[in-house]
């Protein structure tokens, strides 16, 4: 995506019309950036907020009852900041 914005509604609109021609994926490698987890948590998950992710993410760490597994993982890569 090529974009002179880099906020989670541009990328949010850019993955709702990449997601019209494919199946939603399981697992999503983003790096450190919020705006983009943000849009992948409203675009890939049952959440509509990045903090309602790492609060079931937590809960789920900490073996809570009655907690719904979210429909996709979010995992930072730190490669690239390692090789920085």
């Amino acid at each position: 995506m090529l974009s002179e914005k880099h906020d989670h509604n541009t990328i949010l609109y850019w993955l709702s019309e990449w997601l019209s021609k494919i199946p939603s994926p399981k697992i999503i490698t983003t790096d450190l950036s919020l705006a983009l987890m943000m849009a992948v948590t409203k675009s890939f998950t049952q959440y509509a907020y990045f903090t309602k992710y790492i609060s079931v993410c937590s809960s789920l760490v900490l073996n809570e009852p009655g907690v719904e597994i979210p429909s996709a993982m979010i995992r930072n890569d730190f490669n690239h900041i390692m090789h920085l």
